[in-house]
């Protein structure tokens, strides 16, 4: 349907087995299509883009590991070196230790009192600052685009899942930018 309809683009949020089928079905008829996508460098997808997703794929995500964020990088070295795993969630590392600070700022682990500690909380992260938005507690943070391309070319320094294949980082966009309004009425407990 999708080579049918003359498209020359894909965006896509499927995950996991489903994505990984459709872009076997891309490759199986032939399609020469971009495809944007939030999970293209989750486990075992980048080994199915191999070769066939060069300069084709993209994925848009809290982080990549060929940004230019040194401290991140270090991160990723250390993790492949230990676990032989390439680290994706740098949104995971981030929450973890803005949680950490929150429960430092609150002096407490209890839930509303760490919660309200987050109201608002910057966090200075490897990605830069973030900011835990009060209206809606969501993470405003750096977002970046990738396109998936061969190691050593310009920009990917590091591959994924041993495929001589990496993201490179094509765009950074700091959180003012990434950030969308919000008309969220979060029900709030009393203090």
């Amino acid at each position: 349907k999708i080579k049918a309809s003359g498209a020359d683009t894909v965006i896509t949020s499927n995950w996991g087995s489903d994505l990984g089928l459709l872009f076997k079905s891309a490759k199986d008829f032939g399609l020469d299509i971009n495809f944007f996508t939030m999970n293209a460098n989750n486990l075992s997808i980048p080994t199915q883009l191999g070769q066939w997703g060069g300069d084709k794929v993209a994925v848009i995500w809290n982080w990549g590991h060929n940004a230019p964020t040194p401290e991140l990088e270090k991160i990723y070295v250390a993790y492949k070196k230990k676990t032989d795993e390439d680290f994706i969630f740098a949104a995971h590392w981030n929450s973890m230790n803005m949680l950490l600070a929150a429960m430092r700022q609150a002096k407490s682990t209890d839930a509303k009192k760490v919660a309200f500690a987050l109201e608002g909380l910057r966090y200075k992260s490897p990605v830069g600052e973030i900011e835990m938005r009060k209206s809606d507690h969501q993470l405003q943070a750096p977002m970046y685009l990738g396109v998936w391309a061969k190691q050593g070319s310009k920009g990917v320094k590091f591959d994924a899942e041993k495929t001589g294949y990496g993201f490179r980082s094509e765009e950074v966009w700091d959180s003012y930018i990434s950030s969308q309004p919000t008309s969220c009425q979060m029900t709030r407990p009393a203090a």
